[in-house]
């Protein structure tokens, strides 16, 4: 078999009509089988067989081949296509033209089939040669890039190197000249350094003298107003301690004008069971029946018991003026302890005025000494930077200046205040805090009276069942002081 089918062979095929264009497509996509499947070589080889048939004009394609000329229906090859074949074969080998067509084709399948395998290789090698002929190509381009954009690296490299060179060479002349400038602003600098401090002690001195008028000014001032605080507050306690007493008189007049008045009461008692004894004394005189001396009886000793109950009750409103009046002695004594306690209050107020005012002097000395700082420092710029004290020292003396310091000094000052006021507060309330978490038990205290010497002691216990001595039991409220109210206790 020659196997050296040549090129144009395919070409050939391929330029004739559809039918011989789609055979020869059939055969190009089913060539690895070809050899293997002697049906499918048959199924081509009649189509390319009617193909030719086709093309005559006095001759017909036989009957059994007709559904050859369709290959759609005859894609895949069963019992029925392959009894087809062998009919449509029989039919071609009646006629000897046929048939030598179809012997040509059925033999020259494999040739064609090998002609399309060996240009496809062909393909396939031109294909790789391409890309890799591509791949070296853009490989060399990428190294030209690469070494084009190395050496424009050197050349900046190059070209940096140069500029550092005479930066270091600009920085070299630069220390040298500094390093004169230094030791010739050093000299300089220790010859004006006596003359600067010579001027600023004399400075302070100025300011010390000032500063020391002003603080005896300032104490001066103090005093006079701490003097006329106390003066004020000595003649309001003078002027309170008169209003305590003229009240206290009218709570003790209230008290003996009810006193006085619960006297007349039991007097008035008195005198209605004298009458009634009287009365009864002269019934027992009219009566002789045993009945009615019975029942005299027992209201005679009704009588003479409510006489003693009245006369028990007068005992008791005497015990009760003379606690009123022990009472009256001792909350003018409670009163003389507070005016004394209030001297000696104002005393301590007096003394913490001065330590404040001590201690508000050495702030302001400091304060001043913060002053003397920032003229020293202008003295300092004075020798630096070559400027007249005189054009800086205006700024000590201008009216905003002075301004600043009095409102630093007001600031001080009322912030101190604050401090101190919230410093009470904060003791004020941990002292409530303290009552309130607490409380103590409060359990009511009947006042114990001393029993007078003429007094028998049942009168004396009696007393505590009196109802209108109740309101004594009741606690004790008054904007005075516990320990000032009980100085003793």
């Amino acid at each position: 078999m020659n196997l050296n089918v040549p090129s144009g062979s395919l070409n050939d095929y391929t330029r004739r009509p559809d039918c011989f264009r789609k055979a020869a497509a059939s055969i190009q996509s089913h060539c690895a089988e070809l050899d293997m499947n002697e049906s499918e070589r048959v199924n081509v080889a009649i189509s390319m067989t009617l193909c030719e048939v086709a093309t005559a004009t006095h001759y017909t394609v036989p009957l059994e081949c007709i559904p050859f000329m369709s290959r759609s229906q005859l894609q895949h090859l069963t019992s029925d296509v392959i009894r087809l074949q062998g009919d449509c074969v029989d039919a071609l080998s009646r006629s000897a033209q046929f048939w030598s067509s179809y012997s040509g084709y059925l033999r020259e399948t494999p040739q064609l089939c090998f002609a399309f395998r060996r240009w496809n290789d062909i393909d396939v090698a031109r294909d790789i040669y391409k890309n890799v002929t591509m791949d070296q190509t853009d490989f060399l381009q990428h190294i030209i890039a690469r070494e084009k954009i190395a050496e424009l690296s050197m050349t900046s490299l190059e070209s940096r190197l140069d500029d550092l060179n005479e930066v270091v060479s600009h920085i070299r002349t630069a220390s040298k000249n500094i390093n004169s400038s230094v030791s010739h602003w050093e000299s300089w600098f220790n010859t004006n350094f006596d003359h600067t401090l010579g001027s600023f002690r004399e400075a302070v001195s100025i300011l010390q003298e000032e500063q020391e008028q002003r603080s005896l000014r300032l104490l001066e001032q103090t005093s006079t107003s701490l003097q006329d605080l106390n003066h004020h507050h000595a003649d309001e306690l003078r002027a309170l301690t008169h209003l305590m007493k003229s009240s206290l008189l009218q709570h003790v007049d209230k008290m003996l004008i009810e006193f006085k008045v619960q006297s007349q009461a039991s007097v008035d008692i008195t005198d209605r069971v004298q009458y009634q004894w009287a009365s009864l004394s002269n019934g027992l005189n009219s009566m002789n029946q045993s009945q009615s001396v019975v029942k005299l009886s027992a209201i005679g000793s009704e009588v003479a018991h409510t006489l003693e109950s009245s006369i028990r009750q007068v005992k008791l409103l005497n015990q009760a003026q003379v606690e009123a009046s022990l009472s009256v002695n001792a909350l003018a004594a409670t009163i003389s302890n507070l005016t004394m306690t209030t001297h000696e209050e104002m005393k301590k107020v007096v003394n913490v005025s001065a330590v404040l005012v001590q201690e508000n002097a050495h702030m302001f000395t400091d304060f001043y000494t913060l002053s003397w700082f920032f003229l020293g420092l202008l003295r300092l710029l004075e020798s630096i930077i070559h400027v007249d004290l005189e054009s800086l020292g205006y700024l000590v003396h201008i009216p905003l200046s002075s301004a600043f310091c009095l409102f630093g000094l007001v600031f001080r000052a009322t912030f101190s205040g604050f401090l101190t006021f919230g410093f009470f507060c904060l003791q004020k309330c941990l002292t409530r805090y303290r009552k309130t978490s607490k409380p103590p038990s409060v359990k009511p205290t009947i006042l114990k009276l001393r029993p007078l010497k003429h007094q028998s002691s049942s009168a004396h216990s009696s007393l505590d069942l009196d109802p209108r001595l109740h309101r004594q039991v009741l606690s004790r409220i008054s904007r005075i002081p516990e320990r000032l109210y009980r100085p003793m206790q």
